[in-house]
């Protein structure tokens, strides 16, 4: 798996969800990193630098699933 996706996975797993809503939220959560790389690498950033700003900007993981729960 890539960075964003195992970033993502990482968020979702630890949620008391249904799979289908984890399905779901992944898949967002997926398109947002992938938004985010794509205008860090507008900016000229390389493709592993565009990822780690990415999920920088996203937030840390524990803090996002705190506020899913």
């Amino acid at each position: 798996m890539k960075r964003l996706e195992l970033y993502t996975n990482k968020i979702v797993e630890g949620l008391g969800v249904s799979v289908k809503e984890k399905e779901d939220m992944f898949a967002e959560m997926l398109d947002h990193l992938k938004q985010l790389k794509t205008q860090y690498m507008n900016k000229g950033y390389g493709e592993e630098d565009a990822e780690k700003c990415a999920i920088y900007d996203f937030g840390e993981e524990k803090e996002l699933r705190k506020n899913w729960l």
